[in-house]
């Protein structure tokens, strides 16, 4: 903009009250001049060559960038008719000088209208300008990363190291990709997917009868030298593909982690492949629309040590040129991303490389993150300076973690031998592992680990066809847990140990249905209330907890309202009366004791002291559960529209103790989720993310 022509030009004045414009011209610029009762308040200057546009405030000396329509009235949302109607041109017809400007421009429209589509279309260009500059510079940068290794594809082969004999029908020979020649049947005897040797290179082959191609996913990380300023860490997928004599390998380029060797914000950049891992194209970006991942992947021995140089991950180049060198599978990335320091994990995962336990190094590298950063439990001790204080046990069972590449889940198991003086057999212990069961797994459980195998895969076959051996093992200590409450004789083995597991779980279930009915007939609003001290003492703050937040989550809708309970007590009877767990589980008193998890009644308006459904919610109004009679979800979508309106209104009165504490129940949240997949335990895992609404 040219201000000092604009300066230089006398503002035409009027004589006229109210809003008033006067229109003049100076060259190739257009000038708004705009009275308030005679007094001029602003001067709005367009360069009709260019469409760019300023706004002069004669008072205070000072431009600024906003459009006619808002100079004119200093509203923001008023339409531009309404506009019109509020300003007077002076002498009328004035704006006909707008218009004469602007025509040779294209655009349509009078007065305010034309000066509107003149500056929409100029904010256009710029953005698009902008837009292309920042993509130019994008572009430019893709292409200086340097090419693929030209041993890049053999090496992909020879780290996934699988072979295959394909047999031809017609020719009755096997057509082997190790050698890229034909065997014949008595060369490679065996059955399909049977193991076998090639004859000529000596290779391990898989026969395969049946089928004339195989596939097979895999990832691998590739790192390079940029240049002075920065290098990439490149992660491909990759689909390696078989059929007779012939093998191909496709890459699909998903993430690019460039470090940074001046670093002044950020230690890395990180960019995605815009497209599909299927798709056929390469496009990079910011935004991960193509929803790209790094994950456990092979690490290309090559310019590891040219690319972390200088940035903030140079502690890892030594450990991570030894596991490319033997092969570790790893999260590598996610190694990185864990810290920027590395601390002890750098040191551990090269003693757990060297040491040959290979899956307990690429299972630890997967949860650096939330251990480093989170604190979540880990039983490797990163601080040990022995092999039995970093195991948590002596070398005998270091040896057999060893022997049989064992994971973070056999460690546990050998603490929890090396506890109890208890010897875990290796068939038990594979199975334990293959399971995903955990040694917290067994509390409560009257059987050994052995035993505990035998019982599970009796049942299973019996009567729990369906189920994994988690779930079953779940049904169990549910079972136990319903023995103990109908005060059963634990040490009578025909009680611990049921033959037939699933009649025997559903008996108790009717048994303590039918104690709970007798007891509820019994009991009353005063048997309620007699629990109240007990529960004060047992959860001191709680009730105080939700009297602190009633004002924040309280709220009444016309057809629902949300209902902050008084006493504990209360969610005792709501429990009870709706048949669900809110009022029979004592955990999550303790959760609103420590503020992860607030209990809510939602109520129907008309009536508003009949049990509806009950919310287990976070602070900040995250839901995690809502649940009616019997965990039902009657008019569920109806009680969402509601809610989403109740979280709004949340929103708007939050505390910051609120805010502080809803990062703590996210965190815990994740936590539990986390164990509940360890758990396999997909029922409640699927109900609670039908259940869960975040707080937006």
């Amino acid at each position: 903009m040219k201000r000092k022509k604009v300066l230089q030009a006398e503002p035409v004045k009027t004589k006229k009250e109210g809003r008033v414009i006067t229109v003049q011209e100076a060259d190739e610029i257009l000038i708004l001049n705009m009275y308030q009762d005679r007094k001029l308040t602003d001067r709005y200057a367009m360069n009709t060559q260019t469409g760019e546009y300023e706004v002069y405030d004669p008072e205070n000396g000072t431009w600024r960038i906003e459009k006619a329509c808002v100079a004119a009235t200093g509203d923001r949302y008023m339409y531009l008719y309404e506009i019109e109607a509020k300003i007077e041109y002076d002498p009328p017809g004035a704006e006909g000088l707008i218009k004469k400007k602007l025509n040779g421009g294209g655009w349509w429209g009078e007065g305010m209208h034309l000066l509107d589509n003149v500056e929409s279309s100029y904010l256009r260009d710029k953005k698009e300008q902008k837009e292309e500059r920042r993509l130019q510079r994008l572009r430019d940068l893709m292409d200086s990363v340097p090419g693929l290794p030209g041993d890049f594809k053999a090496w992909i082969r020879e780290r996934n190291g699988k072979e295959y004999a394909f047999w031809d029908k017609e020719k009755k020979l096997y057509w082997c990709t190790a050698c890229n020649g034909c065997h014949t049947a008595g060369a490679l005897p065996g059955k399909h997917n049977e193991a076998a040797t090639c004859p000529d290179s000596g290779k391990p082959v898989t026969i395969k009868r049946r089928t004339s191609s195989v596939e097979e996913r895999m990832k691998v990380c590739l790192m390079q030298n940029v240049n002075e300023k920065m290098s990439v860490c490149r992660h491909f997928d990759v689909l390696v593909h078989w059929e007779k004599n012939w093998q191909n390998i496709r890459l699909s380029e998903a993430v690019r982690i460039m470090p940074q060797r001046n670093i002044l914000k950020y230690a890395c950049r990180i960019y995605y492949n815009q497209w599909n891992r299927d798709d056929i194209g390469c496009s990079w970006d910011r935004g991960n629309q193509g929803n790209r991942r790094t994950g456990s992947c092979y690490l290309y021995p090559g310019g590891i040590r040219e690319c972390l140089q200088g940035t903030a991950y140079a502690v890892w180049i030594k450990v991570y040129e030894i596991m490319a060198a033997a092969g570790q599978k790893a999260d590598y990335n996610g190694l990185m991303y864990a810290g920027t320091g590395g601390g002890r994990m750098p040191g551990l995962m090269e003693y757990l490389v060297k040491g040959r336990f290979r899956r307990m190094a690429e299972e630890l590298s997967e949860k650096a993150w939330n251990i480093l950063q989170w604190g979540v439990k880990c039983p490797v001790n990163m601080r040990g300076d022995t092999a039995k204080e970093v195991f948590g046990c002596d070398m005998q069972k270091v040896n057999r973690i060893r022997a049989a590449d064992g994971g973070l889940l056999m460690v546990e198991w050998m603490q929890w031998s090396e506890q109890h003086g208890k010897k875990i057999p290796d068939e038990t212990l594979s199975w334990l592992s293959g399971h995903k069961i955990r040694p917290q797994d067994l509390d409560g459980i009257p059987l050994s680990p052995q035993a505990l195998m035998n019982y599970i895969t009796r049942q299973k076959e019996t009567t729990y066809k369906n189920m994994k051996e988690a779930q079953v093992l779940s049904q169990y200590a549910d079972y136990l847990g319903m023995c103990r409450k109908l005060k059963k004789d634990m040490s009578d083995e025909m009680i611990y140990r049921p033959r037939e597991l699933k009649r025997r779980h559903d008996e108790a279930v009717a048994e303590l249905e039918k104690e709970r009915i007798i007891e509820q007939m019994k009991e009353n609003r005063e048997a309620a209330e007699k629990r109240e001290k007990e529960l004060q003492e047992r959860y001191p703050g709680a009730e105080e907890n939700l009297h602190e937040i009633r004002e924040i989550y309280q709220y009444t809708g016309e057809e629902y309202r949300v209902v902050v309970p008084e006493k504990l007590s209360e969610i005792i009877l709501e429990g009870r009366a709706l048949h669900h767990c809110a009022g029979s589980s004592e955990r999550y008193f303790e959760r609103i004791m420590n503020r992860e998890t607030y209990i809510f009644f939602l109520r129907r308006t008309d009536a508003p002291d009949v049990p509806y459904y009950t919310l287990e919610v976070e602070p900040g109004g995250t839901i995690r559960q809502h649940r009616t009679m019997f965990d039902e979800e009657t008019g569920i979508e109806e009680i969402r529209k509601f809610l989403r309106m109740w979280q709004q209104a949340v929103k708007k009165r939050l505390t910051h103790r609120e805010k502080e504490a809803a990062k703590i129940s996210a965190v815990k949240r994740q936590e539990n989720l986390e164990e509940l997949k360890q758990k396999n335990n997909t029922r409640v895992l699927k109900a609670l993310m039908e259940d869960f609404m975040e707080a937006v």
